[in-house]
């Protein structure tokens, strides 16, 4: 087996994958190295390579943040990756992974990205991605730990004897975090991850059970779900929203709980 390249080799791998590309100053190729653990020297390629087209088709001469954010999320993804059949308990795990870490990064507020459990079961967070730059300027190290964790607090919430499958990824890359701020405790950020995938164990449940439905799903809609479980929250709204939506997840979210969305049929939601 071929070792994977530590944090140092894959910013030099980066630099010189980017040296010839217009890179604005702005992007930050060090942070970039630490949140791409696991990745293989032929990814981050092809990440600097997808930056340049991202670009391109946005008209733009230099290669911003948010072109290398939707290039990391592509290739770390990809259009649907399907490197080995699952089984089904293994589908079920990964689904509760991916939820984890989509919801806890809902409330915790970064903007989310596409979830999927068609990616390869083993590369943990490789199922989901951060739909901002913001995540990679390192002002949210630490909040971007707790979503990290809570793929495996899902997992072993899910199931407490295999929930720490697939998580080693997720781990490399808080590990690689922590040691750039000494003042963080890693307990601590698992304790605070494990209470809140808690406080949000039915959104996590139905993102789950969502992505094995649907197996892939935009950030928007998994950000959708959570919703309908916030007090107070202004339905009509939210069922403005839905009619862009799968009409069969659509239905689904109506029966979950606050009122008045355990009321409402999916004959009401076409009809509002």
């Amino acid at each position: 087996n071929i070792d994977l390249p530590d944090r140092k080799d894959r910013e030099a791998i980066l630099k010189t994958h980017f040296e010839k590309k217009p890179l604005g100053q702005a992007v930050d190729l060090d942070a970039l190295a630490a949140k791409t653990a696991g990745s293989s020297g032929a990814d981050l390629a092809n990440m600097a390579n997808e930056s340049a087209i991202v670009a391109a088709r946005n008209n733009r001469r230099e290669i911003n943040q948010s072109d290398v954010t939707e290039a990391f999320e592509k290739v770390a993804i990809g259009p649907e990756r399907k490197s080995k059949v699952m089984t089904e308990k293994e589908k079920e795990l990964t689904a509760y992974h991916e939820a984890g870490h989509a919801v806890i990064s809902h409330h915790l507020r970064f903007q989310s990205g596409r979830v999927t459990i068609l990616a390869d079961p083993g590369r943990g967070l490789a199922g989901f991605a951060l739909g901002e730059a913001v995540w990679m300027d390192g002002s949210r190290d630490a909040d971007y730990i707790v979503v990290l964790y809570a793929g495996r607090a899902a997992g072993k919430r899910f199931d407490p004897a295999t929930g720490d499958d697939g998580c080693g990824i997720d781990d490399e890359q808080a590990s690689d975090l922590l040691q750039s701020h000494p003042d963080l405790a890693e307990q601590e950020l698992r304790q605070r991850a494990d209470d809140l995938v808690a406080k949000h164990w039915q959104e996590i449940e139905a993102v789950a059970d969502a992505l094995l439905e649907y197996k892939t799903l935009s950030g928007e809609e998994s950000d959708i779900i959570c919703d309908a479980f916030t007090d107070g929250l202004d339905w009509r709204e939210v069922i403005d929203h839905f009619r862009k939506m799968n009409p069969a997840i659509v239905q689904r979210v109506l029966t979950f709980p606050p009122k008045p969305f355990e009321k409402l049929t999916l004959q009401d939601y076409l009809d509002a």
